[in-house]
């Protein structure tokens, strides 16, 4: 009996785990659902709404210094951020292509499934240039790299 209880226990636990990961990446696709919608239809008060200010930019070294914006001031990167383009391999062999991050958000109206395989995933998620954070139990945009 005593097994049967440890067991049970055990499965009960294993269970929880699993409907918190499935309900944390449930809010990151929903999270990026809307995103890429807003970003779609240009709706940059739905895109501030979305992003933790102060807002951070950093340029495309990891050793450049960090900027930190306000919600008024994200208004005036907002377009340089989602014009920014990114050499990319285009999947014929030694060929790249440049592609904007509006593009490959277009491209990508779901979070590929490599990106899902980062052990942070369920509360950091990079999506290329564009950082996102999982904030007390909130996704938000948080930082991007931008060369100035």
């Amino acid at each position: 009996m005593y097994m049967f209880k440890t067991m049970l226990s055990i499965t009960l636990a294993l269970c929880c785990v699993a409907c918190s990961s499935t309900q944390k990446n449930s809010d990151i696709d929903q999270y990026w659902s809307t995103f890429r919608q807003a970003v779609l239809d240009n709706n940059r008060n739905k895109v501030i709404c979305m992003t933790r200010f102060p807002f951070e930019v950093r340029g495309p070294d990891d050793s450049d210094p960090v900027k930190h914006y306000s919600r008024k001031e994200f208004l005036v990167i907002y377009g340089r951020l989602l014009a920014q383009s990114e050499l990319l391999p285009s999947g014929e062999k030694d060929v790249w292509k440049w592609k904007s991050m509006r593009r490959l958000i277009i491209e990508n109206n779901k979070i590929p499934p490599e990106d899902r395989l980062s052990p942070d995933f369920i509360r950091f998620y990079q999506f290329h240039q564009f950082e996102f954070q999982r904030i007390k139990g909130r996704w938000f945009f948080t930082r991007a790299y931008l060369e100035e």
